[in-house]
């Protein structure tokens, strides 16, 4: 399956950086993206904090964790490996706070397309209702957690390691460390290893690239690898989430609903298995 993924992808690799794009020629240049990527972080934060109900504010501030987190990783090499796990831990951690609401997020709006497909069907208010009260209940959590705190202590002790970092050549550093991880891409969609470290690995090739303006892999072409895969990987959690809620909550017209509901999700699960052959 994975390879057929990536067989439309136009995959080079060049000695140097191009010159038709910007380069990243230091390390300070580099710290100066993560320090506005700080003040992206805060202000889809406060976004959310006015208007939790719009789920779009809570995809776009674990996007731009996401792409923290993508740009950490990708200098490793150069940190203190004991304060990279730290960082890393903590970054995790502000992410992993918005996790079961994004999950519902994605499920609720399946759930909507379901409904318009199948609206003939059957009144689907039990488990419509059920979705509500979770959300309600998921959104206060994420709400009264204390990100402000763990968001400036990870901060705090990026800019302390980044101050105490050195590299004499971080282009050629960026040069051979993108090389890498598209080498490692191409390596393990010729695998049929997990689908869910192969769409993480094109979400941080895309996430850096965008961020240094640097183009190792067609980045139109990563998209749209990353998008197929997350949707086949949303189809597993939605039923993980589909069982949970029915053995939590007893009820012969809601295992109805979720029973009807699964089996939408392993179709779309089959056809997009479909789609990468």
């Amino acid at each position: 399956v994975i390879i057929k993924i990536v067989k439309s992808q136009r995959l080079f690799y060049h000695k140097g950086t191009s010159k038709d794009v910007n380069t990243m020629k230091t390390l300070a240049e580099y710290h100066d993206i993560i320090i506005h990527l700080r003040a992206d972080i805060q202000q889809h934060y406060h976004e959310f904090m006015r208007n939790p109900n719009d789920i779009e504010t809570i995809h776009t501030l674990r996007v731009s964790i996401r792409q923290l987190r993508s740009l950490i990783s990708f200098i490793r090499p150069l940190l203190n490996q004991k304060d990279y796990r730290i960082i890393q831990s903590k970054c995790r951690q502000l992410h992993q706070s918005s996790s079961d609401l994004r999950n519902l997020d994605v499920l609720m709006l399946d759930w909507v397309t379901f409904q318009e497909q199948y609206k003939t069907l059957r009144d689907y208010s039990n488990l419509s209702n059920l979705f509500q009260e979770q959300r309600e209940y998921l959104k206060q959590e994420v709400m009264i957690y204390d990100f402000k705190t763990l968001f400036d202590e990870t901060f705090s002790m990026i800019n302390l390691t980044l101050t105490a970092c050195h590299c004499n050549n971080f282009q050629k550093f960026v040069d051979i460390r993108l090389n890498k991880w598209a080498r490692s891409i191409k390596k393990l969609s010729k695998s049929n290893k997990d689908i869910h470290v192969l769409r993480i690995k094109y979400k941080k090739l895309r996430y850096v690239q965008t961020a240094l303006e640097l183009e190792v892999m067609d980045l139109k072409e990563l998209k749209k690898s990353q998008d197929i895969l997350g949707d086949l990987n949303d189809t597993y959690t939605a039923i993980i989430l589909l069982d949970d809620y029915s053995s939590r909550f007893k009820h012969l017209e809601l295992d109805d609903d979720i029973s009807l509901f699964k089996g939408y999700q392993l179709l779309k699960r089959e056809n997009l298995l479909k789609s990468l052959n």
